[in-house]
Parts: C-alpha cells; sequence; structure tokens
C-alpha cells in the first residue's frame, strides 16, 4: 500500500507538470507507468494520445477500462480531470489487483465506466483504510466537478495518507514533499514548476519547533522569509505584536536595505519556513528573478494595503471612543 500511494503521489507531480502547460495525457494506464527500482524512478510514458485541454472530444482516444466517463460526450472538452479518473482507476487496480471497470470488450468497459460504481475497495483487501477508499473514490467520481479539480489537490490528500502511515516527524519529508507545498503556496501561483523547483534550490528549507527562536532582533539578516507551514510570533521584547501565517512573510525590510532586524520572530507550533538571499536570487534564470520581484511586490503591497486597514480601523475606535467620553461628559 504504501508503494502504491507514494507511486501515484509521484505521478501527479508528473501530470502536474504536463497540466501546467495546458496539455491532457489521455492514456494513462498500467502499462505506461514504468517503474526503474534500482534507481526509484518512476516515469509517465508515450505522450501519443495526449492533446491541448482547450481541444473537444471528437476522437474516443484512450483504454476504455480508464477512460473518463466524459470523454465519450463529443461535445466536452479535454481537461485535466479526465487524467486524474484514469489515475484513480490505475490506483483502484493496483491496490486490489482487479480493475476498477473489468469487461470482456472495449464497449462493456465503456458502459461500466458510465454506470457503474467498481467493487468497493475493502471488499477487495481487508487492509485498505476508510481514508484511502475515499481517496480513490474521489478520484474515480463520475462528475468531474465532484473529483480532485487538480493534481495538486489529489497529490495533498495522498500526502495525508502519507503523514498518517509513516513517523510523524516533519523532518522527514523529501524533496518531493517540499515540491508539493511550494506548488500549493500562492506566493508561487504565476511559476512554473521548473521554476519553482529553481526556486527551492536557490533558496533553503528550515523547520521549526515550537517556541524556538527563527529570528534575534537586532542582527544582521539580509535573508527574505516566507512560512510555508504554521504560525509564528513576532515579539518586541517580550510583547507579542502580531502572528504571521502559511503564506505570509518576515524579513522584507532587511532583505532590501540590509537594516538590522526589528523584532523577535518564534515558532508557534511546527512551522516550515523558506529563506532566500539576494545572492542566491541572482543565481536563477532571469525568467525566475523577475517572477520573485513581481510576487514580492505583490506580496508587500497587500502588507501595505492591509497595514493602512488596520490603522484606518484603529483611528475609527479611537474616534468613537472619544466621542462616547465627550457624550458621557
Amino acid at each position: 500500500i504504501d508503494f502504491v500511494i507514494e507511486s501515484i503521489y509521484r505521478i501527479c507531480l508528473a501530470l502536474d507538470y504536463i497540466h501546467f502547460n495546458n496539455i491532457v495525457h489521455r492514456d494513462i494506464k498500467p502499462d505506461n507507468i514504468m517503474i526503474n527500482a534500482e534507481n526509484n524512478v518512476i516515469k509517465l510514458m508515450d505522450f501519443s494520445c495526449a492533446s491541448r485541454t482547450t481541444d473537444l472530444a471528437s476522437d474516443k482516444t484512450g483504454s476504455a477500462p480508464y477512460m473518463a466517463p466524459e470523454i465519450h460526450n463529443a461535445g466536452n472538452l479535454i481537461d485535466v480531470q479526465s487524467d486524474i479518473f484514469s489515475l484513480g482507476a490505475v490506483m483502484y487496480e493496483l491496490l486490489s489487483g482487479e480493475r476498477a471497470f473489468p469487461g470482456e470488450d472495449p464497449l462493456s468497459c465503456v458502459y461500466k465506466v458510465i454506470h457503474d460504481a467498481p467493487v468497493p475497495l475493502h471488499k477487495t483487501r481487508q487492509d485498505i483504510t476508510e481514508n484511502l477508499e475515499l481517496i480513490v473514490n474521489r478520484a474515480l467520481e463520475k462528475n468531474p466537478e465532484d473529483r480532485y479539480q487538480s493534481v495538486l489537490d489529489f497529490a495533498d490528500a495522498l500526502q495525508g495518507i502519507k503523514k498518517q502511515a509513516g513517523p510523524a516527524s516533519n523532518k522527514q519529508k523529501g524533496k518531493d514533499d517540499h515540491y508539493l507545498i511550494f506548488r500549493k503556496d500562492a506566493f508561487f501561483k504565476n511559476f512554473s514548476p521548473d521554476q519553482v523547483k529553481e526556486l527551492m534550490d536557490a533558496g533553503e528549507v528550515k523547520l521549526y519547533a515550537d517556541k524556538e527562536v527563527i529570528l534575534k532582533e537586532g542582527t544582521d539578516n539580509n535573508t527574505f522569509y516566507l512560512i510555508l507551514q504554521g504560525t509564528v510570533r513576532v515579539l518586541k521584547g517580550r510583547q507579542q505584536i502580531r502572528k504571521l501565517g502559511e503564506g505570509e512573510c518576515f524579513g522584507e525590510m532587511s532583505y532590501l536595505t540590509d537594516a538590522k532586524t526589528t523584532a523577535n520572530i518564534m515558532a508557534r507550533g511546527d512551522v516550515m519556513i523558506w529563506g532566500v538571499t539576494p545572492g542566491l536570487l541572482e543565481t536563477l534564470s532571469c525568467k525566475s528573478q523577475l517572477g520573485f520581484q513581481n510576487a514580492f511586490i505583490e506580496m508587500i503591497v497587500q502588507r501595505l494595503t492591509r497595514g493602512t486597514s488596520d490603522i484606518a480601523r484603529m483611528q475609527q475606535m479611537l474616534h468613537k471612543a472619544s466621542q462616547n467620553k465627550k457624550d458621557n461628559t
């Protein structure tokens, strides 16, 4: 089971790359997934049936037991949800040893894909957990809107199972797990998968335990930090002045000006941080550097906007309190 979960998880990352480029594979099946066990490599093969996401389902390209129901309606667009259905059928087969939609010929397979639900996984083997069965069932929903809306969502669900199965320590996350966290973070929404990997390599991912000091006030540090998971406390002395959560940043002023840090940053629970310096960013491609600067500016503008709104609300509260005092007098 662990091997199946890891394999499907990594195929999701491969599909994420092609889906980002508006390509649908259209023929995901066991025959097109190759494994090099010696080098721990899993590859998605054979793009002879691939098409653009803007193409209509005008032909029934694919393999009948793994083709999504909507492929058989010529008026539908080919979309990423069809690949998710096919991958769900592969996962079902790997776990059960039987096809989700078996048939004596392609037409009987197609009928079952469109009309029948597969035999429940827990009836094919007893060690299937309820959560794992729910993941497979969602990938195999007849209606595309009821499936995972992206392979990143599919991968995220699988990662949850991986956490339950393995040691609870986040420090055992692999590079693929970090990649998924980066890809789903709003800061990287406009970056291609290749650019995300570039930024991962340029910066450094660090993990902190509860109450661990991440950054000390008054130190020289020109690193920009992005919170990937968890929450941090911003302290002035011992006084907490604010909290920052996933997708938020700190250290931006020191990154811009080389000024000393003006607050202490402390982990609140387990925290995952990505940090990068201007020097490391210079090693990126021009496109990735420009993308980072755009995302950085957007984040700073959002923070300034929130800060302005907070000041306005505070002024309104002070004015109201002052008015109430006058009225009471």
